[in-house]
């Protein structure tokens, strides 16, 4: 005895949604990857002829730096939290002086997120 045979086929419009979706999912992946931030070489921005240069590329390490100075802990009560700071790139340059006050250039960005 032969028993009954079921076959099961999408409908035309499961189809559809499946490659909807599948094509919906490329398209979200592809904009992941292509909008990442780049690393900047932030000394390409600053003029040639500074006079003093200073750069990081993670803001939240220097500052918890300076934080766990002693000189910083006797005047601060609480500790700062710099977290928000972190992969955040900085750079200053001192491009001159007028009138006895610097000139002063700085530029920030967003560091390429590292996978920890």
């Amino acid at each position: 005895m032969e028993g009954n045979v079921t076959t099961m086929t999408a409908s035309p419009r499961q189809s559809v949604s499946t490659i909807y979706i599948i094509l919906l999912l490329v398209c979200v992946a592809a904009l992941n990857f292509s909008c990442k931030p780049k690393p900047t070489d932030l000394r390409k921005m600053v003029p040639a002829d500074s006079l003093a240069f200073l750069e990081t590329n993670d803001l939240a390490k220097v500052l918890n730096a300076v934080a766990d100075s002693k000189a910083f802990q006797e005047v601060v009560k609480n500790r700062p939290d710099f977290s928000a700071l972190q992969d955040i790139q900085l750079a200053v340059a001192v491009t001159g002086f007028i009138a006895g006050f610097p000139i002063v250039f700085f530029r920030t960005k967003k560091a390429r997120h590292r996978r920890r």
